[in-house]
């Protein structure tokens, strides 16, 4: 029976030789290096599975940081043109200003300073605001207000009198 199911599960024929190869028992003196044997060759597995595993995450992780490393490489060559565009507008402003500055000499310079002693003098009538603008404003404004309420008023009878009018004029 055992034979039987041995060739079933292995697709192929096996004899009794090769199934007393395979066990582990002590018989001959050999199964208990032929179990630690088999114990090291499943603990060697595990791992193996393991280390397997490892790499399989480490090289997500190497793709990912690829990934990154080349997107921050792009955005660092955008920074260095942004930097090189600051430097050359630093150094435009710089010259520019330094023109300005030789060019704003003091004219006042090659001559003494003079000064002129006298009281001050006050104006006889203020500059802003003038009254009487401001009265005229403040008439023009209330007129218009009025105006406008008024209209906000009367504007339904106004449309029922325009809208009888139309249909007079249109019949």
């Amino acid at each position: 029976m055992l034979l039987k199911r041995g060739r079933l599960l292995l697709g192929r024929t096996i004899n009794q030789f090769a199934l007393e190869r395979l066990s582990l028992d002590n018989s001959n003196g050999s199964g208990i290096k032929r179990g630690e044997l088999f114990q090291q060759l499943v603990q060697l597995n595990s791992e193996h599975q393991g280390l397997v595993g490892q790499l399989a995450v480490l090289t997500q992780q190497i793709d990912q940081l690829e990934t990154r490393l080349n997107l921050f490489s792009q955005k660092q060559s955008i920074l260095d043109r942004r930097f090189r565009e600051l430097q050359i507008a630093e150094a435009i402003f710089t010259s520019t200003l330094a023109k300005v500055d030789l060019g704003n000499s003091d004219p006042y310079g090659s001559f003494p300073l003079l000064e002129l002693v006298e009281d001050p003098s006050l104006p006889e009538e203020p500059t802003a605001p003038k009254p009487k603008l401001v009265v005229i404003g403040s008439i023009c404004g209330s007129i218009l207000i009025t105006l406008g309420l008024t209209l906000i008023w009367w504007r339904t009878p106004i449309l029922k009198v325009t809208k009888k009018t139309i249909q007079d004029i249109l019949s």
